[in-house]
């Protein structure tokens, strides 16, 4: 299962960006960064991947955004999902699209 997954020509339904190249095709993905106000400022929680790319390392919390889910739906799905917590608050901060030597797979994940 590879979420909602796009083929060139098209243009992401859920943002209407990235024109892909022939042969391309676009993953969607979440991640997010859970804040609070603490006394020194504000705190971030991450998570410890476990699996998959970047197993090993501290992040945010995410993941693909499954076929009908808006982009905010699997954010708040994947939140839940992998750490316990129910978004009541959120801002988009970014898009970062990830292209690797080789391969005609793109991932845009929206921050």
């Amino acid at each position: 299962d590879f979420g909602v997954v796009m083929a060139a020509t098209e243009q992401c339904s859920l943002c209407g960006s990235y024109p892909l190249k022939e042969g391309e095709t676009l993953k969607l993905l979440t991640l997010c960064f859970p804040t609070r106000s603490g006394a020194n400022g504000i705190e971030a929680l991450l998570g410890l991947k476990k699996r998959g790319f970047g197993v090993g390392w501290w992040n945010g919390f995410g993941g693909k955004v499954d076929p009908g889910e808006t982009i905010d739906q699997g954010m708040v799905r994947e939140l839940q999902e992998e750490c316990g917590l129910v978004a009541q608050e959120y801002k988009r901060r970014g898009v970062l699209v990830f292209k690797f030597k080789g391969n005609q797979q793109l991932y845009a994940v929206h921050v």
